[in-house]
């Protein structure tokens, strides 16, 4: 799923936790009807050929979030969303990286 109004990429704890990433800490997740305490992770996202550093938080479903979608055009209609290549712009970003994960 696609969650424009996230900063974090979420995923299912029994997959999270067989990725291998690195436990950042505990923080205060706020959402439209709660506030809950959860543990906030550090991990590597690859799309294609793109490798993303990204927050994960565990959760009952899979999303990503603004932190990911900045990094791409998109084209969306009723029934379509494409993710389309980044520009060289944002190829130089600092929080990019086009090579493998650590």
């Amino acid at each position: 799923m696609v969650d424009s109004g996230s900063d974090v990429v979420t995923c299912r704890p029994e997959v999270l936790h067989s990725l291998g990433v690195t436990l950042l800490g505990k923080i205060e997740s706020r959402g439209i009807h709660a506030t809950v305490e959860k543990e906030l992770y550090r991990g590597y996202l690859q799309l294609g050929g793109l490798t993303l550093p990204v927050e994960v938080m565990p959760e009952s479903y899979e999303s990503v979030g603004n932190q990911v979608m900045k990094h791409f055009k998109h084209y969306i209609t009723k029934d379509t969303h494409l993710w389309l290549q980044p520009t060289a712009n944002q190829l130089n970003s600092p929080s990019l990286s086009t090579s493998p994960s650590p």
